[in-house]
């Protein structure tokens, strides 16, 4: 009763009737209650969208000033009051949210003299802590019991007690801060790297590495095992050494899938990487295995992870040329009601998949179901183009997609003058842009392309112009990445076959 007595007097000194919070009975100015809505409703996105909508004005001025600053304070107000029960995102979001809570209350109350009740909380809260490895949090309360314990209301065995765990979680937080900085460093070289110059990694780093290498297996601690795996992932996968990487991936997902009561993003993620470790091994019936488990995970229809899952299955599917398969992916995908919604640069790649997709369905490899509803949209080249202004632009060679479907449907609707002029566009391109290993499989298809004008377009005299540069290309494998599958919507191999099919098409006058 005691820590009751001391909030209610605290809260009571405070008004909690004048608290300004955005409810449905907040008495909202008019201004504010149109700058709240507009904001909610996604019409304000900047500064002058509010002037515009609030003042009809594009001078920002004290008045406006006042008016956002009142709101903003409102909607930080608001956030103490929010349910978390009802709107956690797990219990561990749920455990995290009342956990500051509780450590803003024991701050506020010992600030007010109210020391015995701010402890009483801080006991509780540690408990949640604890449980939920929030480390920053625990060093925070333990560092007020063990201060309190050890002077102001000595008590040896507490302050012991509290003092030992400070020590504990200092430690974790060295190791947690040491994994973030690993996973930067590796998330950064993921970002940034444009070639595949040797990877040079900081000593502080490499020591870090083979430390968790060797120690995660006993170190319970979810956040430094999330970012330790994944520093140890991305290491592995810009190094190519593809069986490391799937001896990561299982640890890691042995770690994940038995830490009960946290967030399974963790396994999720991992059994996706698994997925690409078996998929660059050419183990492609377990990597379609592993992003089938991950799939069955049921991540949010429309979300992030749902878009790249299905993303792995269909570059997986197109790469063993199972393309009605991928044809089902792309059609879920694009029917999907927040397919128009995602960034450009998300959703532009799925449209190149759905050229490709068109292509195929034109060969009769694909066949489209009948029902209107479940069909894609008819394809058109120019819309197409004007649909991906992102990729299009791309110099690292994410537009080369773009460029040679372009070519495939002038030669099906038999432009050959303007195959001749995009034959020769590419040529340049190739010359400018791709003139490094990483685009060595690229320049060498385009250069096949380029000889089909001098072969009359005949499936068997082409052969004899393009022989070096086939060899070329089947003798460098294809990098197994994110951009790679970009660049490759079907493996230059693949797709090589597609071409001269094509000209055995339009020979027998089938196209």
């Amino acid at each position: 009763m005691e820590d009751l007595i001391a909030l209610a007097e605290v809260v009571n000194k405070q008004k909690i009737k004048n608290i300004e919070i955005i409810s449905e009975d907040s008495k909202l100015s008019p201004k504010s209650k149109l700058f709240y809505e507009n904001l909610v409703n996604g019409n304000i996105k900047s500064d002058d969208d509010a002037l515009n909508i609030l003042y009809d004005q594009d001078i920002i001025d004290s008045k406006y000033r006042k008016l956002k600053s009142r709101l903003k304070n409102r909607l930080i107000n608001t956030l103490f009051f929010i349910d978390v029960q009802k709107y956690g995102k797990s219990e561990r979001d749920i455990i995290q949210t009342r956990a500051l809570h509780m450590v803003a209350s024991m701050k506020i109350l010992k600030n007010r003299g109210k020391g015995k009740a701010a402890m009483n909380i801080a006991e509780e809260a540690l408990k949640l802590t604890s449980k939920s490895e929030l480390v920053d949090l625990s060093i925070i309360i333990c560092q007020e019991l063990s201060f309190h314990y050890g002077i102001f209301n000595y008590n040896k065995k507490k302050d012991e007690l509290y003092s030992g765990l400070l020590d504990e979680q200092q430690e974790l937080l060295k190791l947690e801060l040491l994994s973030k900085k690993c996973f930067k460093f590796f998330a950064q070289q993921i970002n940034n790297r444009k070639t595949n110059l040797k990877l040079e990694i900081p000593p502080d780093i490499e020591e870090g590495l083979i430390f968790f290498d060797s120690s995660l297996s006993e170190i319970s601690n979810f956040a430094v095992n999330y970012n330790a795996y994944n520093a140890l992932y991305f290491k592995s996968y810009l190094n190519r050494d593809y069986n490391q990487l799937e001896s990561i991936c299982k640890r890691a997902v042995n770690y994940f899938r038995n830490k009960k009561g946290f967030s399974r993003i963790g396994e999720f993620s991992f059994i996706q990487k698994l997925g690409i470790a078996y998929q660059a091994l050419g183990k492609y019936k377990k990597a379609i295995e592993s992003y089938n488990q991950a799939m069955g995970m049921n991540p949010t229809a429309g979300g992030v992870p749902w878009y790249n899952i299905r993303n792995h299955l269909f570059n997986t599917h197109f790469a063993i040329a199972q393309y009605q398969i991928a044809y089902n992916y792309l059609l879920e995908i694009t029917r999907h009601s927040s397919f128009s919604k995602i960034f450009p640069t998300a959703r532009e790649p799925w449209l190149v998949k759905e050229a490709y997709i068109h292509l195929l369905i034109k060969m009769g490899k694909v066949v489209e179901d009948e029902s209107a509803e479940n069909k894609l949209r008819p394809f058109r080249i120019n819309r197409f183009l004007n649909e991906v202004p992102h990729f299009s632009k791309d110099k690292r060679g994410l537009n080369i997609a773009i460029l040679i479907i372009h070519v495939l449907f002038l030669f099906i609707n038999k432009k050959e003058f303007e195959i001749e002029d995009r034959l020769n566009a590419l040529g340049q391109y190739s010359f400018r842009y791709l003139r490094n290993d990483e685009t060595l499989r690229s320049n060498a298809f385009i250069k096949m392309l380029q000889k089909l004008p001098l072969a009359n377009y005949h499936p068997i005299r082409i052969k004899r112009y393009v022989d070096k540069f086939h060899k070329r290309l089947l003798e460098t494998p294809m990098n197994i990445s994110e951009q790679s599958a970009e660049i490759e919507i079907i493996p230059y191999e693949h797709l090589w076959e597609i071409v001269i099919e094509l000209l055995e098409m339009r020979l027998e006058k089938r196209i």
